[in-house]
């Protein structure tokens, strides 16, 4: 198989991930299909059939292979690795209805953990993989295995992807949040507040956008849990209040605000349906 498509092969399984449209790996990994199985069975309502996607199972099996074939690589190779956003995606694989994937997903994850890797950001990658960790609870009391919830899942992909891109804007903020906290609270949207009320003079608007495009990307998952809490943190009340204030040439931040609005209304009803099953 090759990223190149039809008719070519890769050399080895390191070079076609490091082949690998990054982009499109972490577009499957925003727009991540939570109902996907590990099975080989597609599901109808999941999004794998979209060509602006990969298929998650098959690039998470890919990232197991090559954590199996290649126990050693060099620097460079470890940061073209990374910087194809396939373990970003992994961590991503978390949040899957189906215990089979997240089977695989947590595999692969201790594989990367365990592998001896040599580059300059591997402990910033243990420290990202070990807040992680401790979010899964023992497979002994949880029979269905774990599920971590999206905006964890979503933020730490995040994480993973600004090591490798130290100029970015969202390197230092993540990596503040993170280091600023003894433990990591998944009832909690992460970073809400500092990024939507940002006092930086000239990335406010970029840190404000980047959240609410944040908010969207996460609670595509659709789940209840989801809504349980955007309304501990009152995030509707943020909005409508952000949008009140904003002005009209904003289009941006407005047509961002709707979107997180209409998700929002979404996951309403889908949590009303949830509470009167009992």
């Amino acid at each position: 198989w090759s990223p190149s498509g039809p008719g070519t092969a890769s050399q080895s399984v390191l070079t076609a991930v490091i082949n690998l449209d990054a982009n499109k790996v972490f577009k499957t990994c925003i727009s991540f299909p939570t109902r996907r199985t590990a099975s080989g069975a597609f599901n109808k309502n999941a999004k794998i059939n979209n060509q602006d996607l990969y298929d998650p199972l098959f690039l998470i099996l890919l990232a197991s292979q090559l954590l199996i074939e290649h126990k050693r690589m060099s620097t460079t190779e470890w940061v073209q690795v990374f910087r194809s956003n396939i373990f970003s995606l992994v961590v991503r694989g978390l949040t899957s209805r189906h215990e089979d994937f997240r089977k695989v997903a947590v595999n692969t994850l201790g594989g990367l953990l365990s592998h001896d890797g040599d580059f300059l950001e591997r402990d910033q990658v243990i420290y990202v993989l070990n807040i992680l960790g401790d979010l899964l609870p023992p497979p002994t009391f949880t029979p269905q295995g774990p599920r971590v919830p999206a905006y964890t899942a979503v933020l730490l992909s995040h994480a993973l992807r600004s090591i490798f891109y130290p100029s970015s804007f969202l390197y230092p903020l993540i990596s503040r949040f993170l280091l600023q906290r003894p433990e990591f609270d998944v009832t909690d949207v992460p970073m809400l507040y500092s990024m939507l009320y940002s006092s930086e003079d000239g990335e406010w608007t970029k840190e404000r956008t980047w959240m609410i495009h944040f908010l969207t990307d996460a609670m595509d998952d659709g789940s209840a849990h989801d809504w349980s809490i955007l309304k501990r943190r009152h995030t509707w009340d943020l909005l409508a209040s952000m949008w009140q204030s904003s002005r009209p040439e904003e289009r941006s931040l407005r047509k961002g605000i709707l979107e997180v609005s209409y998700l929002i209304d979404v996951l309403y009803t889908s949590y009303i349906n949830v509470l009167a099953m009992f």
